[in-house]
């Protein structure tokens, strides 16, 4: 009797609702998107159906973007003309969602395993390097908006002593401020474990200074740009 009353409460719309708009992102059935509310219509207005039916991502684990290329070193004015130097580019991309709309990016070199237990377990800010921020799904996309932490210094009226000579430290500077947009596409084919690139953008904006710019990537290359794949170990 214990297992029916706990099954049957399992399947209580109500009981999805608020799961599948934390697992999107949103707030309100108002931030539905009409597709999906027709969606949810067609569902019989059970909220349990439209979880198990519509795109989303994972939370216990970690999205990773294996990154390797090759490019030219600049060169030096002692190398040789015929004499061309290349290194080979690798590193990882990681994204974490959080319930709720909450997400975490970060770009590391370090021990894959030993970063995505990190990601999994700790506060946003104690991720090194990494950007903090909102997601929403919208159908089969991923709309993605992180920012940089803001860093600041000011030296103005520092000295320094270096080999005798005194003299005053750089003056004080900022940082930009910059917001990441990005948006990736949901494959359900792979029970919701890829996320695919389909735009990527960068807005700065400097203290002080009216207007922001905007850098938009190439994201075609896909050695630079490799889908992401759902791992909670690598």
């Amino acid at each position: 009797n214990v297992c029916r009353g706990f099954n049957m409460a399992t399947e209580s719309s109500e009981l999805w609702r608020p799961i599948c708009l934390k697992a999107w992102g949103i707030n309100s059935y108002d931030h539905l998107d009409n597709l999906t509310k027709d969606d949810l219509k067609n569902c019989g207005n059970e909220w349990r159906c439209l979880f198990l039916k519509n795109p989303r991502v994972h939370f216990n684990g970690c999205y990773v973007a294996n990154i390797s290329y090759i490019r030219e070193r600049e060169r030096g004015f002692q190398d040789h003309e015929l004499y061309k130097a290349w290194h080979e580019v690798s590193y990882y991309r990681i994204l974490n969602f959080r319930p709720g709309g909450k997400v975490i990016m970060a770009t590391t070199v370090d021990n894959l395993n030993k970063v995505i237990h990190i990601m999994e377990n700790a506060l946003s800010t104690d991720v090194p390097g990494s950007m903090i921020g909102t997601y929403r799904i919208v159908r089969d996309r991923v709309v993605c908006d992180v920012k940089t932490k803001k860093i600041t210094s000011n030296r103005k009226n520092d000295t320094v002593q270096n080999l005798g000579t005194e003299y005053e430290a750089s003056p004080f500077f900022e940082l930009p401020q910059q917001v990441f947009h990005f948006e990736l596409k949901i494959k359900e084919d792979t029970e919701f474990n890829k996320l695919e690139w389909q735009q990527y953008t960068i807005l700065s904006q400097y203290k002080g200074v009216d207007g922001t710019r905007k850098i938009d990537f190439d994201i075609s290359d896909v050695k630079k740009y490799p889908p992401f794949k759902f791992a909670t170990e690598y």
